[in-house]
């Protein structure tokens, strides 16, 4: 499960001048989500030798964006 959220200020400084302070979390958790793990429990057919392949069921990576933020801020005048 992928959060993005995103949070925002106004401040207002006269009648004329004002400001926006705005935050934007991509993945905000950082929560992993996994690839698919390997499906291939024995060697090729066309080598006919039968083995196991040693890498069923393991998961060599993470699908997904890692953890982003993002600050801006806005001025009107």
């Amino acid at each position: 499960m992928i959060l993005d959220t995103g949070l925002y200020k106004s401040f207002q400084f006269t009648d004329r001048i004002r400001a926006q302070l705005e935050g934007t979390f991509t993945n905000a958790l950082n929560h992993p989500n996994f690839s698919q793990p390997g499906t291939g429990v024995f060697a090729a057919a066309s080598q006919n030798t039968g083995r196991p392949t040693g890498t069923a069921g393991i998961i060599n990576g993470t699908s997904g964006n890692p953890r982003k933020i993002q600050f801006g801020l806005k001025l009107t005048f």
